[in-house]
């Protein structure tokens, strides 16, 4: 059974498999049972138990229940004997799922069994890849396991091939894809055991998702684990089997596709164990190294196929007949010329033989031995994700060598044989391509010694990889700088090589040794008096002291290195310095002036250099993220929207730099009071960060942070407290328990146990992110700030008005110091400060501050919430001003109407002081959150501060 929306496969009725286990079914009904049999494993199961007398397993005497877990049941997509899937929605990321229950049977070995398909089912969950469905949580109810997956809209490859005539061209990518979904199983130590056609679903989007890994081997002893005419010669014999014979399965439904049958026929299972055997049936229209290619995985012997699927899906991925073809045209064009063709011939397939031989080079750099070097240096390490990460790093290089490859070739080709670009220009050609692999052996360097840094940060590492297409750019490539004339250019390539190195260190957080390496370069380019490497060496040297937290010396570096690149005349790099002066001078130095003159150097540039999506994606999340932290939160959403679809074009749908950006625009989204937009966006950005990182890395723990905060907001606080945890968890286990991300996540759970009432856990986390933040950054940090401003609202939930008085007072000074008078990140320490006040008189100083507060918030609305404390509280310290105080009090409890049940305790907190006498401010104690409330006569309403 498959899980998808549309085409949910229908099966037999429990009364027609007992009558075909009893031999009593009819002729008609009997023909379709076989033929729904045979695809599918659930009702194969069930013929087995009720042809031995056990019906009692075939269906569950339980209702269908309400809700599994978190999830709401909606409706049935599809049943089958093993089990049921259900449409169903979870009300915790506010999305829609496919959730599968897996119904067990009561053998004596079942309990065993369900074990081991828990095991199964986990191990599905912590597979991330685009092509496999993902499964989302996995849990029990009543004894059975549900798995709660992606609910794909879109037919099953099946469906998808008989919908209408497919040529080649169409089905091979569509493989390809699934192909790599089985891949990413197999690493993660998972075996198919069943795939077919009907077990990859297509989205809406075109991608294909492979469905019900490891499933077939949980099934149960007695039924054969799979399907008959998908099965290897291992599985049909009931032997032990791996991963190879997926590539047996994947290799018939491929054969089946393009062919329109399958490689073996038989009705039975002996007649398809006794096709194995023979010959494969003939071809229709095969090419020939496809065939080549299948007959190799559908090999009887599993050690005669692929040694993994990776290696088959890299053969199935190059067709070969392209160099052939243009090498026989040409012969054909210059067979009649006699003696001196013959010559010709010989030099065109002897330049292409050369051609072809220039993938050494790069074979060189990512060579076998290279590659266990990575391994062992990965599974060395201690980090939860590094086994995660290899897989990912491992994938993108072999991707990024084989295009590396592909393209030297075809730039040889082009003008040693198809004479379509001149020698310059494959001079061209050629050094950017070696250019760029000198940064992958820089790379490999660094990755074969990782340590902790270099494990976080290297699918991002890997991901920065020099773009290949740059180097295909013949426009681009003639405007570019002069190259070095032929006496100095081995010098400038040594030059270059160092500061290919300087990168991968720098890539891998290695920031010391990154700027090392760029100072001896920089040195080196000095002597040559060739600007534009001395350039290069002057931004590499910029960029590493940024990274490593020296602000002021990197804008130096990068400000001589705009300028030698402007004397160089190298527009590009020019462009790539001035958005890191953006970056520097505005994100990290907090001089948005500065910053803005900066971006407008990059705009003025990209008049010149012509379209750019790159660049133009990178400015508008660089002006986003600038705009962010002036608190101009409605201009950086308009900017970080203008950015999406550039860095999707630029670096692709699922790049780290779409997922930055999905996150960034959900919390600006926030800051402006979209909760649900937030929260869709949030749920992007967790969902890109999985696939292209692992569930256990930093960035992943900041994503979910960051989602925790919407659910707040929107009141979920338990939900809320669930991703703040599960945040901290992943932080320190990656990072240490003193990393900066640790106390975000510890600040993070204080507000919510705040929320909840449980103040003295609050007391011990805030305390424990402060102690942290202190030591990371001094005691003038707006981060430290932000710390004292959440112990201060625990203060002020425990009655202790002055205390909390003076945290929000030494907050708002160190805020004061670092942001404009207008930023509205003032706004809680002045609230909390107003707030105390009220308590601790006069009502006149507690309204100052309030009235400051709440003109910071109602300009920049952020959370309804925290809006709303504020109007509650400057109502209750306007005594003289009742109109006034009344349209406050009725704004505030509008709001926390809107937000809904869990706000009904401040509700009714504003309806009774609206009911008491003169509407003057009470004295009792401050509280904090709906469940504290209930027993105080006059709370604060919860808040949960975004740090």
């Amino acid at each position: 059974m498959i899980w998808y929306s549309s085409g949910a496969m229908t099966c037999p009725a429990e009364e027609t498999l007992l009558a075909f286990a009893s031999g009593t079914l009819e002729s008609d009904p009997l023909e379709e049972t076989v033929a729904h049999l045979d695809g599918c494993l659930e009702c194969r199961k069930v013929a087995a138990l009720l042809a031995r007398g056990d019906a009692s397993a075939a269906a569950p005497s339980d209702p269908a229940p309400q809700r599994l877990g978190r999830h709401i049941l909606l409706d049935v997509l599809g049943s089958g004997a093993m089990g049921v899937v259900y449409r169903a929605y979870d009300p915790q990321l506010d999305r829609k799922v496919a959730l599968k229950l897996l119904r067990q049977d009561r053998q004596p070995d079942g309990e065993e069994r369900r074990a081991h398909l828990l095991s199964e089912a986990q191990a599905m969950a912590r597979v991330a890849h685009p092509n496999v469905i993902a499964v989302h949580d996995v849990g029990e109810h009543g004894g059975d396991i549900f798995l709660a997956m992606e609910l794909v809209e879109g037919p099953t490859l099946r469906q998808w091939l008989g919908a209408q005539p497919r040529s080649r061209e169409e089905i091979l990518p569509l493989f390809l894809q699934a192909g790599r979904g089985l891949a990413a199983a197999h690493a993660a130590g998972l075996v198919h055991r069943d795939f077919k056609p009907e077990n990859v679903v297509v989205g809406q989007d075109g991608r294909a998702r492979v469905t019900d890994f490891g499933l077939a081997l949980a099934a149960g002893s007695g039924v054969f684990a799979g399907t008959p005419a998908y099965m290897s010669p291992e599985q049909l014999e009931g032997k032990a089997t791996d991963a190879r014979a997926d590539q047996f399965g994947f290799c018939v439904s491929l054969w089946e596709a393009l062919e329109g049958r399958r490689p073996f026929v038989g009705s039975t299972l002996a007649e398809l164990r006794d096709s194995r055997e023979r010959a494969l049936s003939a071809l229709r229209s095969m090419p020939a190294w496809i065939r080549r290619v299948l007959e190799k995985g559908l090999s009887r012997a599993p050690d005669e196929r692929y040694e993994s699927m990776d290696a088959l899906l890299d053969v199935l991925a190059r067709d070969p007949a392209v160099g052939r073809r243009r090498l026989a045209l040409a012969g054909a064009g210059l067979g009649v010329v006699g003696l001196v063709v013959g010559g010709l011939l010989v030099l065109s397939a002897f330049q292409v033989r050369r051609c072809q031989g220039s993938s050494e080079r790069v074979d060189a750099v990512w060579s076998s031995p290279r590659k266990q070097a990575v391994e062992r240096a990965f599974r060395a390490s201690s980090e939860p994700y590094a086994a995660d990460t290899l897989v990912r790093i491992t994938r993108t290089i072999d991707a990024w060598t084989r295009d590396w490859s592909a393209m030297r070739i075809d730039a040889c080709l082009a003008t040693r044989e198809r004479g379509e670009q001149s020698e310059e220009l494959l001079d061209l050609r050629m050094a950017c391509l070696d250019r760029r692999l000198d940064e992958l052996d820089g790379l490999v360097g660094v990755l074969a010694t990782a340590d902790a840094a270099t494990v976080e940060h290297a699918s991002e590492s890997a991901a920065s990889l020099g773009d290949l297409k740059e180097c295909a750019d013949l426009s681009r490539l003639v405007t570019s700088v002069r190259a070095p004339s032929a006496q100095i250019r081995p010098a400038v390539e040594a030059v270059r090589s160092r500061l290919a190195e300087a990168k991968a260190n720098r890539d891998a957080g290695r920031y010391a040794r990154a700027g090392e390496l760029a100072r001896i370069a920089g040195q080196d380019a000095r002597a040559l008096a060739y600007r534009p490497v001395e350039a290069e060496a002057l931004y590499a040297l910029g960029d590493a002291q940024a990274k490593a937290g020296d602000y002021a010396a990197g804008e130096l570096s990068l400000r001589s290195a705009y300028m030698t690149a402007e004397a160089a005349r190298w527009d590009e790099l020019a462009t790539h310095i001035a958005l890191r002066l953006v970056q520097v001078v505005g994100g990290n130095l907090q001089r948005f002036g500065e910053a803005g003159v900066w971006a407008d150097l990059v705009a003025s540039k990209l008049d010149r250099l012509g379209p750019r999506v790159d660049f133009a994606g990178m400015l508008a999340y660089s002006r986003a993220a600038i705009l962010q932290r002036q608190g101009h939160w409605t201009e950086a959403l308009a900017r970080c929207r203008e950015a999406l679809p550039l860095l999707q074009d630029a670096f692709g749908a699922e790049s780290v730099r779409v997922a930055q950006t999905e996150r960034l625009a959900g919390s600006l989204l926030l800051e402006n009071g979209e909760l649900d937009q937030a929260r869709v966006h949030h749920e992007r950005a967790l969902t890109l960060w999985i696939a292209a990182v692992g569930p256990e890395h930093p960035d992943v723990a900041m994503t979910l942070s960051s989602m925790g905060h919407v659910l707040a907001a929107a009141g979920e606080i338990e939900a809320a407290e669930e991703l703040h945890q599960r945040g901290l968890t992943i932080a320190k286990a990656s990072l240490g328990d003193r990393h900066p991300y640790v106390a975000n996540a510890l600040n993070n759970l204080a507000m919510t146990a705040l929320a909840r009432g449980d103040l003295e856990r609050a007391q011990s986390l805030g305390a424990q992110a402060q102690s942290i933040r202190l030591a990371a950054y001094g005691s003038a940090h707006p981060l430290v700030a932000a710390s004292l401003t959440t112990l201060a609202e625990i203060a002020l939930a425990r009655g202790r008005a002055q205390e909390a008085f003076d945290l929000g007072k030494r907050a708002l000074a160190i805020l004061e110091e670092a942001l404009p008078a207008d930023h509205p990140s003032l706004a809680p320490p002045l609230a909390s400060m107003g707030l105390a006040r009220l308590e601790l008189g006069p009502a006149s100083e507690a309204a100052q501050l309030l009235e400051r507060a709440l003109m910071l918030r109602r300009e920049h609305p952020g959370e309804p919430a925290r809006l709303a404390t504020v109007r509650f509280g400057l109502a209750r310290a306007l005594p003289d001003d009742l109109a006034r105080s009344r349209d406050l009090a009725l704004e505030a409890r509008d709001a926390y109407a809107k937000l809904g049940a869990y706000w009904k305790p401040c509700v009714e907190q504003i309806d009774r002081w609206q009911g008491g006498a003169n509407h003057r401010p009470s004295t009792p104690p401050l509280m904090t959150g709906p469940d504290s409330a209930r027993g105080a006569q006059n709370p604060m309403p919860p808040t949960v501060p975004r740090r």
